[in-house]
């Protein structure tokens, strides 16, 4: 099982500067056109709703970290609460649903969910809200300690790269399945920990989008206990 190259390009193409009725065109040749962008807001959230020209889909994108802002949202999951980001989020969704809505769709079948690091995380959270929703998410933090237990997130799919280190932070804990790959230029598997593999750009490599993922569980405690025997708290985003 593989995750869609679209997802990952669209939770990359979040980061740029893409501009509200823009066409986004992924490597498979797919034409993505930008309905809406995010308004201003004081947690600097930022997503955007795009449509697929050819099947009129939609899917949902939340940006990961890039400002200051964003950390505090990072650290906000490292000490066991909900991103500030959140509420912002569901603010907008419920404006990309009425878009859809005005637009003649239906947003409980035309829409689906994704992002990377913190936006992968806020995307786990909008998920198990709307169980309703398929959500792909990239190298995302764990939000199975910060949101209520015993949901069914079936509709949930988290892909990991083997060597990140946001998604194994301490307290991360993955809700629904995850999929983990490995390097693109890694045939071996290394599963050391770096930044490179942290970025989403990762998945678009043809040598990962045509892995099978291994599904893996992800479940952490909030500390790590380091050799002089310190336990430090971290927080989940870089």
């Amino acid at each position: 099982m593989t995750y869609n190259i679209n997802d990952a390009f669209l939770a990359h193409q979040v980061y740029q500067n893409v501009g509200r009725g823009s066409t986004l065109v992924s490597p498979d040749g797919s034409q993505w056109n930008v309905v809406l962008l995010s308004p201003p807001n004081s947690s600097d959230y930022q997503g955007m709703l795009v449509r697929n020209n050819a099947t009129g889909q939609y899917t949902f994108v939340n940006r990961g970290t890039e400002s200051a802002t964003d950390f505090v949202s990072n650290a906000q999951m490292g000490i066991h609460k909900l991103p500030d980001q959140v509420p912002h989020a569901r603010n907008f969704l419920q404006d990309a649903k009425d878009e859809i809505i005005r637009n003649g769709g239906n947003p409980t079948t035309d829409l689906s969910l994704t992002g990377h690091s913190l936006g992968g995380s806020i995307t786990q959270v909008l998920g198990a809200e709307n169980p309703n929703l398929q959500a792909s998410t990239f190298n995302a933090y764990g939000v199975g300690n910060l949101i209520p237990a015993g949901g069914n997130y079936s509709n949930i799919t988290n892909n990991v790269m083997a060597g990140d280190g946001v998604s194994v932070a301490p307290g991360s804990k993955m809700i629904g399945d995850t999929l983990m790959y490995t390097e693109p230029t890694n045939s071996n598997g290394d599963t050391s920990l770096t930044r490179g593999s942290h970025g989403v750009a990762n998945f678009l490599s043809p040598d990962v989008a045509n892995q099978n993922g291994t599904p893996a569980t992800i479940a952490l405690p909030p500390s790590l206990v380091l050799a002089g025997g310190d336990i430090q708290l971290y927080p989940p985003g870089f």
